[in-house]
């Protein structure tokens, strides 16, 4: 909206253009975050391929009534090619686990690490893997695991995170599809989104701040990977971010959505 403004008075040689164009510049780390500016057609080179996804249960989206077969999860991963699994929101139940268990070890993912009676954090890599701790927070959801992954003779941390989530996904949806300025109804919606937001955002920030003390100590290189359920101008990401580099803004190009939900852009 501001780049249209800009270019309006520009054309109009107006000095107002002045203010569009500063906010432009104020909100550019805030755009950096959602949009790569990486070139496809520069050349990738072979490495390690790390992939990080929240399965949701392996239930089918979006009507979520039925469950992913093994056999559908087993070609996923064959289509993904990757060699460092993160998994969230794996499936939690011990006997429905086993077959999804023995897909990944189908096509090469025979290092696992997860908590067998509660496993929605998953690790599995082609190569070896050290578990140091598997730490959940008080609904057994969310949390994070740190593994080392050996590769020859230089070992990395692995950490495969899951933070708090919101739970207002259904309340913006209906608010997105019905919801109208007018009707009393819809502003006491909003008013709940964000209230749900406010206090998912305290939880997450002091579930970073956790993690961050748990990372101090490591000297090896680290790699995070997960869900964070914020965006790249939060407060969680900076913490957790720190110096590290963020492979989407070193290699992404495009807009970096990672949420298929009714609110469009989020890269979470």
């Amino acid at each position: 909206g501001h780049l249209l403004f800009a270019l309006f008075w520009l054309f109009r040689q107006k000095i107002q253009a002045l203010l569009s164009l500063a906010v432009l510049v104020a909100s550019g780390p805030s755009i950096s975050g959602l949009y790569g500016f990486t070139s496809p057609r520069l050349p990738i080179n072979k490495g390690l391929k790390i992939v990080s996804q929240n399965v949701r249960r392996l239930e089918s989206y979006p009507d979520h009534n039925q469950t992913v077969t093994p056999a559908a999860f087993q070609q996923h991963l064959q289509n993904l090619q990757a060699d460092v699994l993160c998994l969230q929101e794996f499936i939690a139940t011990p006997a429905k686990r086993q077959p999804y268990l023995e897909a990944l070890h189908a096509v090469g993912l025979k290092h696992i690490i997860h908590d067998p009676e509660r496993s929605s954090l998953l690790i599995a890599a082609r190569f070896p893997l050290q578990s140091i701790k598997n730490h959940y927070y008080e609904n057994l959801v969310n949390g994070y695991q740190i593994a080392e992954l050996e590769l020859g003779n230089r070992t990395i941390n692995l950490i495969n995170v899951h933070l708090r989530t919101n739970q207002i996904t259904n309340l913006t949806n209906h608010i997105a599809e019905e919801g109208s300025l007018k009707k009393k109804e819809t502003w006491r919606d909003i008013g709940k989104a964000l209230a749900k937001y406010k206090n998912a955002t305290i939880t997450r920030t002091q579930q970073a701040q956790n993690l961050t003390r748990s990372l101090a100590s490591f000297q090896d290189p680290s790699i995070i990977c997960g869900d964070f359920n914020d965006t790249s101008q939060s407060y969680p990401y900076q913490l957790l971010k720190g110096q590290r580099k963020d492979a989407f803004l070193q290699k992404g190009h495009a807009w970096g959505s990672t949420y298929a939900g009714k609110i469009p852009g989020l890269r979470i």
